[in-house]
């Protein structure tokens, strides 16, 4: 009896498929070992033998799925979700902790790109890649065995030392990335608590203290070392390093300095005027706050979010967040502007804040006016005359970006046009010798899954570069 299908020649639409390999595992072919060899179909990729050539026009520029393509960290989220699905919830932990540094900050705070580009949601929902990798990140945080079994494929290499500056997300990836590959490896946090910005500003209520903690002792059972309350350019050098036997230093220290809101007058704090990340440093903290009952937030990211859900908690408080552009074009996650608006949080889009209103020396209310949509992402949108209103307020949060501070480090960086840290491209090493970067210092403003992907990246070309050096001696 003839096998139907078996001269079939397949067709794959290129823009529709997902390259998921669920037709690997479903197809004929599989028993049959001469159609693997076959290379005028689709099933030479499928199966692929070494010298065979490729169809015209496959393979596609990636054969990755497109969940792994979208994510930054190129995790193999495909994999990942086929373990845990089959049970096997200890080697998909194993696959999500060789890659991701901080894999329970992640599942609740990434604005998962992966999910966006999940070929299921074209069927119906992405599937929950998000909740997956939050339970895989709290099922495996106390595994003793696994962190050894991480630590022993490094194996003994040349161990390679080389210190971090700045606990964050970039700094960790890289410090993960290089204990990984055998590097000792020690990081240097100016805060009282490592893990950067997530620690420090993201509210409790999406971001648990406990699993950014269980994350960072995951670190450590690696072999991690992290130092705290240490602030590079003054408590340390450079120098000092260098005689305790450091090869390289990576910095990633982020931005820290509050971009300026562009109004005619100032308005400060002692008048009624927070910046995004001090707003969130005392709220998470508890401390003392201007006083004001209508408090407007200036921008449209998830740290304007964060600022306006963390201030709706406040008792007797008014919160709106004032955007310049189109609700659709909030770069915040939808769901976070979704939940934002549920919790009590109004939004006033297509305005910008023009001149500060103040009573007595005290912000009072913000005169806004109208805009009209730019024709793309980098025109600014602009402002319609006589369009002018008024917002009762009495605090000010500006959540408008940060940047590098050049002057934070102490160190004669050479920077950008735009003011970061210059690297070169391949090498990732600053203009001072054995000193490379990572992160939004170079890149600016990004989420934490770019900023980690950003560390990893350089973190190998850091490695691959002293490697390099060392078999040249």
């Amino acid at each position: 009896m003839a096998v139907e299908g078996r001269l079939y020649r397949p067709v794959i639409d290129h823009e529709t498929c997902g390259r998921c390999a669920v037709c690997r595992g479903a197809c004929p072919a599989a028993l049959l070992p001469e159609q693997r060899r076959e290379t005028d179909s689709l099933r030479g990729r499928v199966f692929p033998v070494e010298g065979q050539a490729s169809v015209a026009g496959w393979p596609p520029a990636s054969t990755a799925p497109n969940c792994r393509e979208g994510c930054p960290l190129h995790q193999e989220i495909d994999q990942i979700m086929h373990l845990t699905a089959a049970g096997k919830v200890r080697e998909a932990a194993v696959l999500l902790r060789s890659r991701n540094p901080l894999p329970g900050v992640c599942g609740r705070v990434c604005p998962h790109p992966c999910a966006a580009a999940c070929t299921r949601g074209r069927v119906d929902e992405p599937l929950a890649i998000h909740l997956v990798e939050s339970f895989l990140a709290a099922a495996s945080a106390a595994d003793a065995a696994m962190a050894a079994e991480l630590r022993g494929r490094a194996g003994a290499g040349r161990r390679e030392k080389v210190a971090v500056i700045g606990g964050g997300p970039a700094g960790l990836a890289a410090a993960h990335y290089l204990l990984l590959h055998g590097c000792r490896v020690e990081v240097f946090e100016a805060d009282h608590q490592p893990g950067g910005l997530p620690a420090q500003v993201i509210p409790a209520f999406r971001l648990p203290a406990a699993t950014i903690a269980e994350d960072l002792d995951f670190l450590r059972q690696l072999g991690l070392q992290i130092h705290t309350g240490i602030r590079f350019g003054r408590e340390l050098t450079w120098e000092q390093l260098q005689q305790h036997g450091f090869a390289a230093l990576l910095l990633a220290v982020g931005t820290q300095r509050p971009r300026p809101l562009a109004m005619p007058t100032a308005v400060g704090e002692e008048n009624g005027r927070l910046d995004c990340r001090e707003f969130l440093q005392r709220c998470k903290n508890r401390e003392e706050l201007p006083p004001g009952r209508h408090i407007l937030v200036i921008g449209g990211g998830n740290a304007a979010l964060d600022a306006a859900r963390a201030a709706v908690r406040l008792p007797e408080r008014r919160v709106a967040i004032v955007y310049r552009r189109r609700r659709q074009e909030m770069p915040a996650a939808g769901e976070e502007i979704e939940q934002a608006l549920r919790e009590g949080v109004e939004l006033i889009t297509e305005a910008m804040p023009v001149q500060p209103v103040v009573k007595d020396g005290r912000l009072a209310g913000l005169v806004c006016c109208r805009t009209t949509a730019g024709t793309g992402s980098e025109t600014p949108p602009a402002l319609l005359p006589d369009s002018e209103f008024t917002l009762a307020a009495d605090l000010l949060v500006t959540a408008v970006g940060l940047q590098f501070d050049p002057t934070a480090l102490g160190l004669p960086l050479q920077l950008d046009q735009e003011g970061r840290a210059a690297v070169d491209p391949v090498t990732r090493e600053t203009s001072l010798a054995g000193v490379y970067a990572a992160g939004d210092m170079v890149s600016g403003p990004s989420t934490i899954v770019e900023a980690m992907a950003d560390g990893r990246r350089a973190a190998a070309a850091l490695l691959g570069r002293l490697r390099t050096a060392g078999e040249s001696v």
